[in-house]
Parts: C-alpha cells; structure tokens; sequence
C-alpha cells in the first residue's frame, strides 16, 4: 500500500468514526508497549476531537 493510499484510508476512517460517535474505547495490553502505544493512540485521538477511553487488560488472548 503506498503512503498516499493508507493516508487517505486514515482519512475515511476518521470520517467513519465521527459519523458513529465523538467517543472512543481504546483497549490494550497492560505491558509497557502496550500502554506506550495506548498513549499515542489517545493523544492522536484526543487532538481529532475524540473523547478516549483507556480499558488496559491483564491479557488480551483467552487462556489456552
């Protein structure tokens, strides 16, 4: 995919998520590059005018 593709699939995704709702649940892992991540995430979002939600999990597979 080239950059202008995923760029523009970005971009209609933002749209498509506004459409749906100003709020926004970000689930992720609890370990440090999930929460590093997280953080990006919800600033990214947060400067999008989205209201984020963190939902850290303990383990983001069912148990085997």
């Amino acid at each position: 995919m080239s950059r202008e593709a995923f760029l523009s699939a970005a971009k209609e995704s933002i749209v498509r998520m506004r459409e749906a709702s100003s709020e926004v649940a970000v689930v992720h892992h609890n370990d440090a590059d999930g929460l590093a991540s997280a953080a990006v995430l919800q600033v990214a979002l947060s400067r999008a005018d989205f209201e984020v939600r963190r939902i850290p999990l303990e383990r983001c597979t069912l148990p085997s």
